[in-house]
């Protein structure tokens, strides 16, 4: 399984480098950030799946925002029906994607994944109010 991260600005390229510091580097994994020069998102997507070497894995694509213009035009361009895309990608997410079997990455298993993403978010100071300070965090 192949995957591309597409956001706005330097963000996917952010992510794909925590995600190597943690994990170390991921050959299955390409970056691309919009809006930091003049390539339209349709060569970009085109050469990272023609730096994949197996072309012909199945692909996952993570955006940013699901209203925004990175995710709007990529699905324009792409066969929803051959790919998977989510959207609000962060790193907890990500890493869990990354650790995952691809045999287990169906819809149940990314739909709870990003439910996961979402528990990671929090005010953390209103969370240390009612936590116990004694418990590891």
């Amino acid at each position: 399984m192949n995957f591309i991260i597409a956001t706005h600005g330097a963000f996917a390229s952010g992510l794909l480098s925590a995600t190597e510091v943690i994990l170390g580097h991921q050959e299955r994994v390409r970056a691309i950030d919009m809006y930091v020069d003049e390539e339209p998102l349709d060569q970009k997507i085109n050469r990272a799946i023609q730096e994949f070497q197996d072309k012909d894995a199945d692909l996952v694509i993570l955006t940013d925002m699901f209203g925004g213009s990175v995710n709007q035009k990529l699905m324009k361009l792409i066969d929803m029906s051959k790919v998977k895309v989510l959207t609000g990608i962060n790193l907890p997410m990500l890493l869990e994607i990354l650790t995952v079997n691809n045999d287990e990455l169906d819809a149940d298993r990314l739909n709870q994944i990003i439910s996961q993403g979402r528990e990671q978010m929090m005010f953390v100071n209103e969370y240390l109010v009612n936590a116990d300070l004694e418990d590891d965090f």
